[in-house]
């Protein structure tokens, strides 16, 4: 039987407000998950279960890409509504997918 040994890649990590997140999900995930989510956006006010259920999967989200209670962590223990939810779960996933992509670039090139 061979035997193969294959390198892994560096765990990613993103500091947020002055905390460090090891990123737990790959880019395509994020990317996936965002663009769904950007739904959730279109919600209007008055229908408070699809309010929480987008909250809850959002929030459910963010703590998947970086970690159990990084929603927590990045909020300072405070409540969190929708918009702020969203807009934060897509700036972090932003980012993330910048990164993959220049170092993709980076070492294609």
């Amino acid at each position: 039987m061979r035997t193969l040994n294959i390198s892994l890649p560096e765990a990613r990590s993103v500091k947020i407000n002055g905390q460090a997140f090891e990123i737990k999900v790959a880019d395509v995930g994020i990317m996936e998950r965002a663009i769904k989510m950007q739904e959730y956006s279109k919600i209007k006010s008055g229908d408070d279960q699809k309010i929480i259920k987008a909250i809850r999967e959002t929030i459910a989200f963010i703590d998947e890409m970086l970690g159990e209670g990084a929603t927590n962590k990045i909020a300072e223990g405070r409540p969190v509504n929708l918009s702020w939810a969203i807009e934060t779960m897509q700036t972090i996933a932003l980012e993330i997918v910048k990164e993959y992509q220049s170092e993709v670039v980076e070492e294609y090139e």
